[in-house]
């Protein structure tokens, strides 16, 4: 070894090992990589050593690659984290998974900076084996790691340059198209808020309107449920719009659809959405007696829709309320009487109108009747 400065030797137990593993065909697993200062300067290792001089550093191997198939020669790697350093590597030993040193090298003076150095970096170690095989076996280190000819290597690190340029391509497309969609989801935004403060105008004009039309139906409604009650009573019907609407109540659940559930809750926040759950599920209960009814249409739609009936429909609020979607509230009332929860016998409703509305039974501001 005199004439060579730096190099690297199988210890007596590598030897040994090594042997064996080449005359029974077996794979020397090598496990670790260790570095060490020296003690502070450079020594000639010997084939006796078991650990290194003094020890600095030690880490599973990264990988071992088949550097030089025709002298089988073996390229053992570990990979350095930034973070670790603060000494000078001055010697490297491979250990197997008995913990047994298998070889030693010597390197010139190798300054590893730490954190906080201002020099810190990422550094990969490499320690060179050459394994001369004169048996019928192959020799082989496996340590359970990637182990790939030098041109395999190569090959793979050309394959990953060129995704890594792919990549950065990708990259500055994926930031333009990012800084195009912040003006678009801006331009989105105020597209959006806009609406949005059209249909709270739209709903607010509909509601006003609605008032009107309120007004103007509470007289025909009068007229019309005791035309109605006149005629239940001559018939005998239980679903007459006088009496005790608290009883003879037909709770079977009806068919329906999302699009039922939709409308229902949809006309029940414009008719009760500031109500209590007990009203809303009134509103509900009216809805679905008329489905009920012979005397009107036998759908959901049908009801709702009918000419004259309810006033959010002919304002257009319902059709607004309908597009954005009912109130959580709304559509658990309304699944709720359409699976059955009937909550009166009633036909009609409106606004309550205290010293005047003397039948019926009132729930909030609507009386039921």
């Amino acid at each position: 070894m005199a004439s060579t400065t730096y190099y690297t030797i199988l210890t007596k137990v590598g030897q040994a090992k090594i042997a064996n593993a080449i005359a029974y065909g077996r794979q020397l697993q090598i496990t670790q990589f260790a570095l060490g200062d020296g003690g502070g300067s450079g020594y000639e290792p010997d084939e006796n050593q078991t650990a290194l001089k003094h020890e600095v550093y030690r880490a599973n191997v990264s990988n071992v690659v088949v550097s030089d198939q025709s002298i089988n020669m073996f390229e053992i790697n570990m990979a350095v984290p930034a973070d670790q350093g603060g000494w000078v590597v001055r010697e490297m030993g491979v250990y197997d998974a008995d913990g047994d040193l298998i070889a030693i090298s010597k390197t010139p003076d190798d300054p590893k900076p730490g954190a906080g150095s201002g020099a810190a970096k990422d550094v990969v170690y490499r320690l060179f084996i050459v394994v001369t095989n004169k048996g019928a076996g192959e020799f082989k280190i496996d340590p359970t790691v990637a182990v790939a000819t030098k041109a395999e290597v190569q090959a793979a690190k050309e394959q990953l340059d060129t995704e890594v340029s792919e990549l950065s391509s990708l990259r500055e497309a994926a930031l333009n198209e990012q800084e195009n969609l912040k003006t678009l989801l801006a331009k989105t935004q105020q597209d959006f808020d806009t609406s949005s403060n059209n249909v709270s105008e739209a709903e607010a004009a509909a509601l006003a309107y609605e008032k009107k039309l309120e007004e103007e139906k509470l007289a025909q409604e009068r007229a019309e449920a005791e035309a109605a009650s006149r005629a239940a009573a001559a018939a005998g019907d239980n679903n007459s719009g006088s009496g005790d609407i608290t009883s003879n109540i037909n709770k079977t659940p009806i068919s329906y659809d999302t699009s039922d559930l939709a409308m229902l809750a949809a006309i029940i926040e414009c008719e009760a959405g500031n109500q209590s759950y007990e009203g809303k599920l009134a509103v509900g209960s009216v809805v679905v007696n008329r489905v009920n009814s012979p005397r009107f249409a036998n759908s959901i739609s049908g009801v709702i829709y009918a000419s004259g009936q309810f006033t959010p429909v002919a304002s257009g609020r319902f059709t607004i309320v309908l597009s954005r979607g009912a109130s959580a509230s709304c559509v658990q009332a309304a699944q709720e009487v359409l699976n059955g929860n009937v909550t009166i016998n009633a036909l009609y409703f409106h606004v309550y109108r205290s010293g005047i509305d003397t039948y019926g039974t009132v729930i909030g501001d609507h009386i039921f009747y």
